[in-house]
């Protein structure tokens, strides 16, 4: 039986997810949980399409917190995988860590995969993502680049950003954001405003969207 992690001895670990392929609406998307000296963080860092730069976010955990999320990895079998061979796909994971064993897995759609332990690994961390940094926002369906513009929103004063209907997770100002070609509607909310404009993204190219709310 695992002995739960307590405050004063969570082990020394890091564990990074790297997401790319054509599913995401990002370049790629890098998620890293690491524990050092006790204390313990959990960020989220993505890259835009065509190096316009990245957005990252990061959160410290709690003792309580932390030693859930070890405990968790302990119990998902992640020290048991080890698979570093090359893959392709439109959805694809590189998980690495360090602590718990030291090791590295590539998978396509993991969450598909008959040997489901690699996904309730990935659970464990996306659901602490969620209720710690923030859900990551939206995924477009799969798209051709070819067939892709960017975005860039400013409005005053700052607000959320829905994007047909979905909440982006980001405030304005919001840089290069990828979309496909075609009419989108961009909402703005914030405690006092709601109000909607409709864009048009050409292939290769950045439309900017600069509104006054007031």
């Amino acid at each position: 039986m695992t002995r739960p992690a307590h405050s004063q001895d969570l082990p020394p670990l890091r564990v990074e997810v790297e997401r790319t392929g054509r599913a995401l609406a990002w370049d790629r998307i890098r998620t890293t949980f690491k524990v050092d000296g006790g204390a313990a963080t959990l960020s989220v860092v993505k890259h835009y399409v065509g190096g316009y730069g990245h957005r990252h976010r990061l959160v410290l955990l709690d003792q309580k917190e932390a030693a859930a999320v070890v405990d968790a990895l302990r119990g998902c079998g992640l020290a048991e995988l080890n698979d570093s061979r090359r893959r392709r796909g439109r959805d694809l994971y590189a998980v690495t860590w360090r602590g718990l064993g030291e090791g590295r897995v590539m998978a396509d759609d993991p969450h598909g995969a008959a040997d489901g332990r690699l996904s309730v690994c990935l659970t464990i961390l996306e659901r602490a993502v969620d209720k710690h940094v923030g859900a990551v926002p939206w995924r477009d369906i799969f798209f051709d680049k070819a067939q892709m513009g960017y975005l860039r929103v400013e409005s005053t004063p700052a607000a959320r950003v829905y994007l047909d209907g979905r909440d982006t997770g980001e405030d304005t100002p919001v840089a290069a954001l990828p979309l496909r070609v075609g009419t989108h509607k961009i909402r703005f909310v914030s405690e006092e405003l709601d109000r909607s404009y409709e864009v048009r993204i050409l292939a290769g190219a950045t439309t900017n969207l600069d509104v006054d709310l007031r």
